[in-house]
């Protein structure tokens, strides 16, 4: 009995479908036949016909008849032309493929609230709320989605996809951070956040116009090899960009800024260098190390290396303590070698003398020790 009582109660919702769909199917055929007698909508050409199939429009999408007897896509529907919607006439566009209102701009202009500008100097899609819910470098479509946003007075704009404060630009009106232009004719992103004028310290340039604080100051700021930085003082006291500046007179470049690496450090150039200088015992770039610099016979100022300690000698022989070679090296002759009359060319190596029984400086291997007793040499003990 029960499963005879819900067989019958399924054919009959059944029955019951199908005589809403043959209804509704009759319906739809009969307004097109007898419009004043439809409760469906009518399309251009005053035929009723079903929603979802009557055209408002010559033209027109399916759809596009409303129940209120105006023709066209009603508000939120979709569109393809401005003309699709119902009360286009009226300020209603197809906006983004949707029926919109449209809104005045600051000039009175209609436009699609995507499109909309509020105020001079903002962004479209601003003419609609006053402020988002986007705090700062929260991402963003519009201006009207950045909280803080305030039609042509506000601190905050959408910007490259994120919120930001704007920044006053040379005539002090406000702009994206990368749109702002610090001086007249200058170059975008060149206004700083604490409203002054210029790019700062370390940003690019192209003129020392371009920077802010520039000037003919000892210390003002320059646009030096692309970069906005401070000035520094040469030795007669005037400011240059640091890869100019001469530490003294004669010096190259650069000069002005004392190094930083510490000797047998390695460097690429000189001044590099901590202790960088002209003089003997100076630091210089020798070799890719910082060395103390020597002096050669002819007075020269070198690295260690290149140092010549006499004439026609070789290079690498002077000491810090004077010129010629050092003990150990290398000489053909007493001359070569730094230390005077007590450091002599023994066996084509500069070596310590000795004093031979009468007092007299020798090399070791010939040095008499005892003229009296023996003449063998080599025997000495005491250097001179």
């Amino acid at each position: 009995m029960i499963l005879i009582y819900i067989m019958d109660s399924v054919i009959l919702v059944i029955i019951l479908i199908l005589l809403l769909v043959v209804s509704l199917i009759s319906a739809c055929v009969a307004s097109k036949f007898f419009p004043e007698l439809s409760p469906f909508p009518q399309d251009h050409a005053g035929m009723g016909y079903c929603p979802y199939e009557c055209v408002g429009r010559v033209g027109g999408l399916p759809g596009s008849c409303n129940a209120d007897g105006t023709i066209g896509t009603p508000l939120d529907g979709e569109c393809s032309l401005g003309t699709d919607c119902a009360g286009w006439q009226d300020g209603i566009n197809c906006c983004k493929g949707t029926c919109r209102q449209m809104e005045k701009d600051y000039i009175g202009v209609l436009y699609c609230p995507h499109e909309c500008i509020g105020a001079f100097g903002d962004g479209p899609g601003t003419c609609g709320s006053t402020s988002g819910d986007v705090s700062l470098s929260g991402t963003c479509e519009t201006d009207t989605n950045c909280m803080g946003y305030e039609k042509g007075e506000g601190t905050v704009k959408c910007c490259n996809g994120t919120c930001q404060t704007k920044q006053l630009d040379w005539a002090g009106a406000g702009y994206c951070p990368h749109e702002c232009v610090g001086t007249s004719g200058g170059k975008p992103g060149t206004c700083n956040e604490d409203g002054t004028i210029g790019t700062a310290t370390g940003g690019e340039c192209t003129l020392h116009t371009d920077c802010y604080g520039w000037g003919p100051g000892t210390n003002d700021a320059a646009c030096c090899e692309g970069k906005c930085v401070q000035k520094v003082k040469d030795w007669a006291g005037v400011g240059y960009c640091p890869h100019e500046c001469t530490g003294w007179a004669l010096a190259p470049g650069g000069t002005c800024v004392p190094g930083t690496v510490s000797e047998e450090g390695s460097c690429t150039k000189d001044t590099e260098c901590a202790g960088y200088g002209p003089n003997k015992g100076d630091m210089g770039c020798c070799g890719g190390k910082c060395a103390k610099k020597q002096k050669s016979w002819n007075s020269t100022i070198t690295c260690p290396s290149e140092c010549v300690g006499r004439p026609g000698g070789k290079k690498g022989q002077c000491t810090d303590e004077g010129i010629g070679v050092a003990l150990g090296g290398e000489c053909k002759l007493g001359t070569d070698c730094n230390g005077g009359t007590n450091v002599g060319c023994c066996n084509s190596k500069c070596e310590r003398k000795y004093k031979d029984w009468a007092g007299v400086p020798y090399c070791q291997f010939e040095c008499v020790a005892d003229g009296w007793k023996s003449w063998e040499k080599g025997k000495c003990t005491q250097k001179a």
